[in-house]
């Protein structure tokens, strides 16, 4: 059986993959040009990419575990209509997207963003700043990211609103609300984050309505998907104060192009796409695809499996 890993990955854990079966035959390719000359006989693609171009030169493919946990380049018409299975490596992100979100809002409390600036100008500034003891945080999605967030919210005495498709309240969580009722989350909450899967459904969630919905006192923290905030409509909301603040990771065009005006915001936290990275990513990961490996061998049921119709 034909294995091809087609990005860059430690010879230590190549030979992980290798260990799991004789039945194993490992091949390598980093650049798409020397993939799409390999994958025509490959049965299992373990990828952190994934296109069009790659589906019509993989004849015998047969299952794509996707080395991370958003699977929306994976997703387009005939990719769904195939039998190929997917899966992802859900649940090795909480711990670092969980800190990089608390950092955000402790750093929006703190105002750190507004005395780095100050540092490096050599200015003495002395301001109020906030704390978030007795604040609302409203978490959107409720997977393994959002209940640790819930979690470490909790933990610095924050009330945890949570909304999510799923019925079963979280220990975490404070009080659940369903979908159709966003706006009583986004009226009550003074941080509302999203931790939401982009599918057609999530595209846009938050819109014009959706922004003037919220306290005026509010921060939109965003570590999913750009594509779930309408860039417009929230840069008009933090010219025009319908919201106090957010902090974003990710974006609807990445590397965000240095026309944005995003970039010059004083009352915007900008990172770049990386509150999932940490030095232990690929050892985590890896045990996820090996597990998942095993089972595919055994002909077992696989974890993470991506229901390619909702795109999670």
């Amino acid at each position: 059986m034909k294995v091809l890993v087609s990005f860059d990955l430690h010879k230590e854990y190549l030979e992980q993959i290798r260990s799991v079966s004789p039945k194993v035959e490992l091949k390598k390719r980093v650049e798409k040009n020397k993939i799409l000359g390999e994958i025509n006989d490959v049965e299992v693609l373990y990828a952190a990419s994934f296109d069009k171009d790659i589906f019509k030169a993989a004849n015998k493919l047969k299952w794509i575990h996707c080395h991370r946990a958003g699977v929306d380049p994976f997703i387009f018409p005939e990719m769904v209509k195939s039998d190929i299975l997917l899966t992802n490596s859900r649940g090795i992100h909480r711990t670092q997207v969980s800190e990089h979100t608390m950092s955000l809002i402790l750093a929006w409390s703190r105002r750190l963003h507004k005395f780095i600036r100050y540092q490096l100008e050599a200015k003495w500034y002395k301001f109020e700043t906030d704390e978030v003891l007795g604040k609302t945080i409203g978490i959107i999605g409720l997977g393994d990211i959002g209940i640790e967030i819930a979690a470490k919210a909790k933990s610095f005495g924050m009330k945890i609103l949570g909304l999510d498709i799923r019925k079963i309240q979280p220990p975490q969580v404070d009080e659940m609300i369903p979908p159709e009722r966003l706006s009583v989350l986004l009226k009550r909450s003074d941080y509302v984050v999203l931790v939401v899967p982009l599918t057609p459904e999530t595209k846009g969630l938050i819109g014009e309505k959706e922004l003037k919905q919220m306290k005026k006192t509010a921060v939109l923290v965003n570590i999913s998907r750009g594509g779930l905030i309408q860039e417009d409509k929230l840069v008009k909301a933090l010219k025009e104060g319908w919201i106090a603040g957010a902090a974003l990771d990710v974006f609807e065009i990445e590397p965000l192009p240095p026309e944005s005006e995003f970039w010059k915001m004083e009352n915007l936290i900008l990172t770049p796409h990386v509150a999932g990275t940490t030095p232990y990513y690929d050892q985590r990961a890896i045990l996820v695809f090996i597990e998942n490996l095993k089972r595919y061998l055994e002909g077992k049921p696989l974890i993470n499996l991506i229901d390619k119709e909702k795109g999670y």
